[in-house]
């Protein structure tokens, strides 16, 4: 479901909580150039796991009820880092034991334990997993800027998770430019 309309009493509570100035995402909620993607409701039951994976767009988890716990890490940092192992960074499947021990120290693991009423931000290329400590709902709201659609992480992203465009930055040997530089316009064609 796509949603455009008014900010929710949530969303407003943030932004009054936060210095929207320095926080680029926040600014862009406040001012209208980022707008909501899509939302999603989860419902998981105890013990329940969401593998690891990265979203392409921003994602604002609400915990709605129960006790969630994340795993998360800067993938996008770790793919400046080790610009020739993005697949195996993209592979990675238990966050907490393996991302440390392929790349040691230079992966700084995070780990976030929601309870009811807390809001978390995922940032667009953030490696995360998700396991419900015990049974609960939460809801996703991924949003989006339509001026970064076609450049930027998102696009990166997008990029990133399609294996074939993947290889072919990687032959062509694009793909450090692309994770460098990834706020100038990339081009679908890769």
């Amino acid at each position: 479901m796509t949603r455009n309309d008014a900010m929710s009493v949530h969303e407003q509570m943030l932004l009054k909580a936060v210095d929207s100035q320095r926080v680029p995402f926040l600014k862009g909620i406040s001012n209208g150039s980022w707008f909501r993607e899509s939302v999603f409701t989860r419902i998981a039951t105890t013990g329940f796991r969401y593998p690891a994976h990265v979203d392409c767009e921003s994602n604002m988890l609400y915990s709605m009820s129960g006790h969630r716990r994340l795993i998360l890490v800067d993938a996008k940092a770790l793919f400046r880092r080790f610009p020739s192992r993005v697949p195996d960074i993209l592979a990675l499947r238990d966050l907490e034991t393996d991302t440390v021990a392929q790349f040691g120290c230079t992966a700084p693991v995070r780990i976030a334990d929601l309870y009811p009423g807390d809001v978390l931000m995922i940032p667009t290329l953030w490696l995360h997993e998700v396991t419900y400590v015990s049974g609960g709902v939460g809801i996703n709201t991924f949003y989006a800027s339509r001026q970064l659609q076609q450049k930027g992480d998102p696009m990166l992203c997008r990029i990133l998770k399609n294996p074939r465009l993947r290889k072919n930055l990687m032959v062509r040997g694009d793909l450090v430019n692309a994770i460098q530089f990834s706020e100038r316009p990339l081009n679908e064609q890769y």
